[in-house]
């Protein structure tokens, strides 16, 4: 009984002790700043990024002239601009997953010019493209069956993708399982992070959608347009956020393990 009072007693100071992440406010200023200082290699690495959409706009000329001006209408010629339009559309998968990779080399490494890293993003594609498609079907089978369990499941792996890279982690099983060891014994905070930044975005997103409710169609395709470049040129604030949690994280879990 006294070895159980004592382990008890262990495991409320160990509880006790267990340093706190840094809070949302500060943590939140701290990738603002990461974002600004970064903010032209971002755009930089979202350039590069939409070199990928080019054999899209291709394609769809191609069909504008064939169909619409030379009103070329046969099923040999459907199948192959659908052949054409599925290539094209795996080309930008390419390129703007290779620049998301691209932003968080940027972000492990400032000191390395943006070509440099989009160059390394290439041995990383896979495997984020993996881990992150694995990880998304695990995920939506275990919301679609029982929401808490997919819940707790995006919580845990939330960090896979970024391990891939920043830990090189390449395999699925390897990102993953390092993710939940990292978050574990801190589940609720990070939720918390997380909740705080999604209740933020999705408040944005509805104060500025509102406008649209007064304009006509050509306006809210034109503001909606403006809306996606605005997402776009802001996602990195939040990848930011997420990579200096991840630091954060890795530092209590150290600062514990000593």
């Amino acid at each position: 009984m006294s070895e159980n009072i004592n382990n008890k007693n262990s495991d409320e100071v160990s509880t006790l002790s267990k340093p706190s992440l840094l809070p949302v406010g500060e943590l939140f200023l701290s990738a603002w700043r990461l974002y600004t200082r970064n903010f032209i290699n971002f755009i930089e690495m979202y350039l590069r990024g939409l070199i990928g959409l080019w054999p899209l706009f291709a394609v769809a000329a191609l069909a504008a002239i064939f169909l619409v001006w030379l009103r070329l209408y046969s099923w040999p010629f459907y199948i192959f601009l659908a052949v054409l339009a599925l290539a094209a559309l795996a080309w930008s998968i390419y390129y703007a997953t290779r620049a998301k990779i691209g932003l968080i080399l940027l972000l492990r490494d400032e000191g390395t010019g943006v070509k440099q890293n989009f160059q390394k993003s290439k041995q990383y594609f896979w495997p984020y493209i993996f881990t992150s498609f694995v990880m998304a079907i695990i995920i939506f089978l275990a919301t679609c069956l029982f929401i808490v369990p997919g819940l707790i499941l995006a919580v845990s792996w939330f960090f896979a993708g970024l391990l891939v890279i920043l830990e090189d982690k390449k395999k699925v099983s390897e990102a993953l399982s390092r993710s939940k060891e990292l978050v574990k014994g801190y589940w609720w905070p990070v939720f918390g992070r997380f909740a705080v930044v999604l209740a933020l975005a999705i408040f944005i997103s509805l104060l500025f959608s509102w406008p649209m409710n007064y304009m006509d169609k050509d306006s809210q395709d034109n503001f909606s347009a403006l809306l996606n470049i605005f997402w776009a040129l802001i996602s990195p604030l939040f990848l930011s956020y997420s990579f200096l949690l991840y630091r954060d994280l890795l530092a209590k879990k150290n600062l514990i393990n000593k």
